[in-house]
């Protein structure tokens, strides 16, 4: 409560509806606040990657902490990528969902808004131990049709996906309030190998 800002919190139990808190997992680093939307990966090489939302200077931005196991303690470090000035993600960055598919470099569906909070869903891609970015989407991979009440909020932002067999699966929200899905499909990269 002295800073005002939040901590990611383990809760456990032996199925969803019987969860109790456990105990904190990570606080908010120095100068970063409202820490949330966390999404946890197990990278090549082992131990475990928590990707998070934070808040700085009036922007979100995705944060990303290491821990040899999953309840830590973990180790925060330099954020895996940041908003790019000329883009659509310029001004917030927000967590979504990673996905491993095949042979392919793991992907995160992350969102992504403009100073006036116009958030979409965009796609980067990691080596498969997470230690650099491989690719990344001009444009966003979803945007929200016009909504039908102009003072609606203008926004897309993703939930959570499912791989499999042929392709992937992403639960998105709209508005705040309508839940999508979308199919992705991927495809093989002959000159690849």
């Amino acid at each position: 409560p002295k800073r005002q800002q939040g901590s990611l919190l383990v809760a456990r139990g032996p199925d969803l509806l019987h969860l109790e808190k456990s105990h904190v997992a990570l606080t908010a680093p120095e100068g970063a606040g409202n820490i949330k939307e966390a999404t946890l990966v197990q990278p090549d090489g082992g131990g475990w990657l928590l990707f998070y939302e934070y808040a700085q200077a009036n922007a979100s931005r995705v944060g990303l902490a290491r821990a040899e196991g999953i309840d830590g303690p973990w180790e925060v470090l330099p954020d895996p990528f940041t908003v790019r000035a000329d883009g659509w993600d310029n001004w917030h960055l927000s967590t979504g969902p990673v996905v491993r598919f095949g042979k392919h470099d793991p992907v995160m569906f992350y969102n992504g808004a403009t100073v006036d909070a116009r958030w979409r869903i965009g796609w980067v891609s990691f080596s498969p131990d997470f230690a650099r970015v491989t690719g990344r989407g001009i444009e966003p991979l979803l945007m929200p049709p016009p909504p039908e009440d102009r003072a609606a909020t203008d926004i897309a932002f993703a939930a959570s996906a499912l791989v499999e067999e042929d392709g992937i699966t992403l639960w998105y929200s709209l508005e705040d309030r309508k839940l999508m899905r979308a199919r992705i499909t991927v495809y093989d990269d002959p000159d690849a190998g």
